[in-house]
Order: structure tokens, then sequence, then C-alpha cells
């Protein structure tokens, strides 16, 4: 039995939509943007969970969230809500696993636009 193909981690669609409202050197310039950006706000939220300060991670990562999906990085995005709503309801033990997959799922997603552009 073979393995089925992971999902892409960038909506590509997302992003054609994206160059064609903003224009290449613009939306050039968000990804470029978002492959520095993304591993700081990772950091950020990991941070904030090594605090305990649950209000600050629920926050960011709500704030992270809107950031990704805007730049098509849609499965980065659901491991955000994933995590705000584990920060919301306080579901502390769940929280490390959460953070797991989001590092996982930015890095796939960094990997992927640094070879898309």
């Amino acid at each position: 039995m073979t393995t089925p193909p992971e999902t892409s981690p960038i909506d590509f669609q997302m992003l054609h939509h994206l160059e064609e409202i903003m224009g290449s050197e613009t939306c050039l310039m968000l990804l470029q943007q978002f492959i520095a950006y993304a591993p700081e706000q990772y950091e950020q939220l990991k941070q904030a969970f090594e605090r305990q300060d649950y209000e600050h991670l629920r926050y960011k990562s709500h704030q992270f969230k809107g950031e990704c999906l805007q730049m098509g990085a849609t499965l980065v995005g659901q491991a955000c809500k994933e995590l705000e709503e584990k920060a919301k309801t306080m579901q502390t033990k769940n929280i490390e696993s959460c953070l797991q997959k989001l590092h996982y799922e930015t890095q796939r997603a960094i990997a992927e636009l640094e070879q898309a552009h």
C-alpha cells in the first residue's frame, strides 16, 4: 500500500489571484516578506506557550492565521486555527502538538514558496 501524497501547503490559485490584484512585483515582495516573517511568528507563538501566556498565544495565532490565509498558506492557517482554539479553551496538553504541526506546515510552506519564485 502506498501513502497518498501530501496536500500542497500553498493555494496557488489564491497566490495567482493576489498577483492579479497587486501585480507581480508587489506579490513577490509580499512572498519574500512572508518567507522571512513566518519563522519569527512561529518563535513568538512558541515563546508565548513556554511562558504559559495563553491569551497572547491565542491572539498571535489568530493574527498569523489571517496573514497565512491571505498569502495562500492554507495548511499553516489551519494549524494556526487549531492552535488558537486550543489556547482559547486552555487545552494546554494539546498545544505542544499543535505547535509541532504549525512548525512542520510552516517549513513546508516556506520550502514550496522558495521553489515557486
